[in-house]
């Protein structure tokens, strides 16, 4: 490249779209798997995507669903907010596709943008979201009882106030995790979840947590696997939903969802909206939840208001989110979308999750070697196994698969 910033790729060949749709929309974090999900389904629904992101091998500037890729200034730098206002006026850019890092960074000039932005709140609203902190301690003292519920034992801690005594967790369920976000980071920090398996071990992880963030959370373990429930709420309706359960985590003891399945429970559904209406939130969300099949009950754990990064399983179960965003955005129709898609419909982050599951389950000394092994054997058969998806196997766009592997190798090759 001749300049720092700019276009920077261009797929070769024509993009296969299902209509002739000619607004361009500008999408952010071009590297993150949920963000890829929203290029796909914007590309194929015949939008003209900007796909942007601060890293130049950023795997969403080599879809085939993006017609530009352009790599930006890191949010952090002071160049950013000027080369994204220049880069929206001469693109003529018609709608903007947030993550939260990009939202975070136009803080100062949110009112700016919020009319390219679907379904944006207010701002108030909008920044309390992305804190979990925040979230955390208005739903703990909503005057509504049902808010209060289904929440597991946390607290804030404040950078200005001293330490809470480690005593005071003894009763808790450990080891107890300890949140941070980017909403409350200093210059350059990111978000972040340590767990913790002694007092000693609590103090250390607090005073580091707090050198970079300005509060973070205290959370107890609750028992289950991960599922979520995810929502597009559009004028203060609901217009589109879906649910999936983990069955593989990243890593194995709990962390990114590997592989999921497409899933439904009612009580959670109602519990998740009941909390975006509580927080007036419009727009997509994922609300993320800790279910016990044993005991039936589920917890509350955070709210990731932004597109999720099980994006893809929606997406290839027919669930297109994006485009119903968009198109709802741009006046086109307004799509009602309730109740699950195919259940039990799976598909699985193969490469680098699922890999990093098995990989965390094989280097952990508490798993037997029969449940390593029967790990590996799973790993392959679900391979081979045609009823089980892959995000990056999608149709049209299917050498984002093999590119992922190819980084992965070389990465594997560079370690050894």
């Amino acid at each position: 490249m001749s300049q720092r910033y700019g276009l920077m790729w261009r797929p070769a060949g024509p993009v296969t779209v299902a209509n002739n749709v000619t607004e361009s929309v500008l999408v952010f974090e071009a590297q993150a798997i949920g963000m890829i999900g929203v290029i796909r389904s914007l590309g194929r629904a015949g939008y003209r995507v900007h796909a942007a992101s601060a890293h130049p091998d950023a795997p969403g500037c080599h879809s085939r669903f993006a017609q530009v890729a352009v790599v930006h200034p890191r949010y952090q730098e002071p160049a950013f907010l000027n080369w994204l206002a220049t880069y929206v006026r001469e693109q003529n850019i018609a709608a903007i596709m947030p993550s939260e890092a990009f939202l975070l960074a136009i803080e100062p000039v949110y009112e700016q943008y919020r009319a390219l932005l679907p379904d944006a709140p207010d701002a108030e609203v909008l920044y309390r979201c992305f804190g979990k902190a925040d979230v955390q301690a208005f739903f703990s003292s909503h005057s509504n009882p049902s808010v209060q519920q289904q929440l597991p034992r946390a607290i804030v801690v404040r950078r200005s106030q001293p330490l809470p005594d480690a005593n005071g967790f003894r009763d808790w369920q450990w080891p107890l995790y300890v949140k941070t976000d980017g909403r409350h980071a200093d210059r350059d920090q990111q978000a972040g979840v340590r767990a913790v398996h002694s007092a000693e071990q609590l103090g250390s992880a607090l005073a580091a947590a707090l050198l970079s963030h300005d509060r973070c959370q205290v959370q107890e373990t609750v028992p289950g696997v991960k599922a979520t429930v995810n929502l597009w709420r559009h004028r203060g309706e609901f217009r589109a939903e879906s649910m999936c359960v983990a069955m593989h985590e990243n890593p194995h003891t709990g962390g990114l969802t590997a592989y999921r399945k497409i899933w439904w429970h009612e009580a959670m559904l109602a519990d998740a909206k009941l909390r975006l209406k509580t927080l007036n939130w419009q727009g997509v969300a994922m609300v993320e939840y800790k279910w016990d099949a044993a005991s039936g009950r589920f917890w509350f754990l955070e709210l990731n208001a932004r597109y999720w990064n099980a994006l893809n399983l929606d997406l290839l179960a027919g669930k297109d989110f994006p485009r119903w965003q968009l198109d709802a955005f741009l006046g086109k129709a307004v799509v009602q979308d309730q109740g699950p898609g195919p259940l039990g419909f799976r598909a699985r982050y193969t490469v680098p999750a699922d890999i990093g599951w098995l990989m965390s389950r094989c280097r952990d000394s508490k798993v037997t070697v029969t449940q390593k092994l029967a790990a590996l054997v799973e790993f392959v058969l679900l391979a081979i196994n045609p009823a089980v998806h892959s995000d990056l196997w999608f149709k049209g766009d299917r050498r984002l698969y093999w590119r992922a592997w190819l980084k992965f190798l070389r990465q594997l090759g560079q370690s050894s």
